[in-house]
């Protein structure tokens, strides 16, 4: 196809096949230039004239899903704009895919219920339209490391056993299969079992350097710093994002991989120069969104202001950990919040260890809610009540 004009859609199409081979590989970027040029010559009919209406629009929506299944692992919430253009393309299969993106983005923040409600559409959709397209393969690849995250081990023990499943059928995805189970013993707190079965293989993907990678390694130093090698969790980590492009910084996993590089160096004793990299990462994510991403940051660093006897700071992080997390309504997340708070509690942090509450601890009616704040005399009144009422609901000790 390559040996076409430029002008002619053979051409077109062997650039859009050129870009999701770049997706496979973990050629983030060379995969969206090259996207972006596909959407613009349709954008101009007049450019390549010999393609059907109909099929320029399934094309567009073919490449608006490719961008859009990347953009939902960034962390400035950009897969909106993909978002925007398959829900207003009246073409068939556009909702679907809609739908599938939307998978990737709620379950990439954490969002349990909103993933759960965007995998139920997804069934729907796919069901109607009698579609063979394998949506669950995109899951499997991409969601046993949320899990992990998460540390919803329930959730990783039926992703490791779907993957074993499928890898009889494709064994293209055995590494991914042996990245779930190793996380999954090690959640299991089998850490050694996990390294002495799987360490080969998590090694090999991770030595091919690519944004692909970065899931990998991720699961890799979480792993290597639960079974004391932080030194070598630390050196991996900063190895791979010394390799990355400045394209890929702006991936979740490319900001939890530098958490990791934190993390490890407070294991290995440097704790004040770990707490200046953790809050420079929470500082940089200040105006996107992530609750998974944002709760994580808080969560490392009050563990290193419990390593350095910080009480006020403890206190401070555990309470915005507790409301990012609150946010995704994920029971896993809100058990890491108790968890951290009990290691506080044994510490001695006793003030600043607050069991948090689930939003089912709110018991004002929304007419209670709207008496409250009609009740307030003037806009300064009216947002005073409104954080009341937010610290209230989140089960906050403070506004």
């Amino acid at each position: 196809l390559s040996l076409f004009p430029r002008r002619h859609a053979a051409y077109m199409l062997h650039v859009f096949q050129r870009a999701l081979v770049d997706c496979c590989f973990g050629r983030y970027e060379q995969m969206a230039e090259r996207s972006r040029e596909v959407l613009q010559w349709l954008g101009r009919p007049g450019e390549i004239p010999i393609i059907p209406a109909e099929a320029r629009a399934q094309l567009e929506v073919g490449v608006c899903n490719l961008l859009g299944q990347v953009e939902a692992i960034r962390t400035d919430g950009s897969v909106h704009e993909m978002l925007d253009v398959l829900e207003q393309a009246h073409i068939a299969g556009a909702r679907e895919v809609a739908a599938a993106v939307r998978i990737m983005y709620h379950a990439h923040r954490g969002e349990r219920a909103r993933f759960v409600r965007a995998q139920e559409e997804v069934d729907v959709l796919a069901a109607q339209a009698g579609s063979t397209w394998r949506h669950d393969l995109v899951g499997l690849r991409t969601l046993w490391l949320t899990y992990a995250l998460c540390e919803d081990v329930m959730a990783l023990k039926r992703a490791a056993g779907e993957l074993e499943r499928a890898t009889g059928e494709l064994p293209w995805l055995a590494s991914t299969r042996d990245a779930a189970q190793a996380c999954y013993l090690a959640e299991r707190q089998r850490h050694d079992e996990a390294l002495a079965r799987y360490e080969p293989s998590l090694r090999a993907v991770v030595a091919e350097r690519s944004a692909v990678s970065m899931r990998y390694a991720l699961a890799y130093s979480r792993i290597l710093r639960a079974a004391g090698r932080a030194l070598d969790a630390k050196a991996m980590c900063e190895e791979l994002l010394a390799a990355l492009s400045g394209h890929d910084q702006g991936f979740m996993f490319t900001a939890l991989l530098k958490l990791e590089v934190a993390l490890a160096r407070a294991e290995l004793g440097e704790m004040p120069a770990a707490a200046e990299v953790i809050d420079a990462l929470i500082h940089a994510q200040a105006d996107h969104d992530n609750p998974l991403v944002h709760g994580l940051f808080h969560k490392a660093r009050a563990q290193v202001a419990l390593m350095q006897r910080d009480r006020a700071t403890f206190g401070n992080q555990l309470r915005a950990m507790h409301g990012w997390f609150l946010r995704s309504d994920n029971p896993a997340l809100i058990g890491q919040c108790q968890r951290l708070s009990e290691e506080g509690r044994a510490a001695g942090f006793v003030e600043s260890t607050r069991t948090p509450t689930t939003r089912r601890a709110f018991t004002r009616s929304l007419g209670q809610i709207s008496a409250t704040l009609n009740a307030a005399r003037g806009r300064s009144e009216r947002l005073q009540a409104a954080i009341e009422l937010i610290v209230e609901y989140s089960g906050a000790e403070a506004g």
